[in-house]
């Protein structure tokens, strides 16, 4: 028997200089049923998992759209934006009312679902090969946050990142 609470896809879509030249636009849905990774359950070969770990992604009962622009103007710079929307229902890798493949029926994605929204902006600059730098700003609002309803966060980020790779290969005979 199977269910369509235990699968899980990923859909994306990508456009390159649609409307405005040297951009690459991308478009991804995600979708992680409510039941697709069970770590307590009674045949733990059909978990989908690892060690304990979903294979593909973290946790069940989620799904996720995210809407990406990526600007190329000049050699060695890149600018981007994003925007990522996501819904995270109760249920986590060891919820435990999996039984041989009959399962309680539950709206998609369960529970109190914490919803958040992020939207970013950045920009990476490559100097050479050893050298690249980038930056980030952000903004993310989280609705029923930890799953506790009407409990909302807010917050803002702002991220610099300096990379030096001192790439040297030693070859062992």
């Amino acid at each position: 028997k199977t269910s369509s609470a235990r699968r899980g896809f990923l859909f994306a879509v990508q456009g390159y200089d649609i409307v405005i030249s040297n951009t690459q636009w991308t478009l991804q849905y995600e979708r992680i049923g409510s039941y697709t990774y069970n770590v307590k359950q009674k045949r733990p070969w059909q978990s989908y998992t690892y060690d304990g770990r979903g294979l593909g992604y973290a946790s069940n009962d989620r799904d996720s759209w995210n809407l990406n622009l990526r600007y190329f103007p000049m050699p060695k710079w890149i600018f981007d934006l994003d925007a990522f929307f996501s819904r995270q229902g109760e249920r986590n890798m060891s919820s435990n009312d999996f039984e041989d493949s009959t399962f309680v029926k539950l709206p998609f994605p369960s529970g109190i679902v914490e919803k958040s929204l992020t939207i970013s902006a950045g920009t990476l600059y490559q100097h050479n090969q050893y050298l690249f730098g980038e930056a980030r700003i952000g903004f993310d609002h989280v609705l029923n946050h930890k799953h506790i309803k009407n409990r909302d966060k807010t917050s803002m980020y702002f991220l610099v990142k300096m990379n030096l790779s001192l790439g040297h290969t030693i070859i062992f005979d």
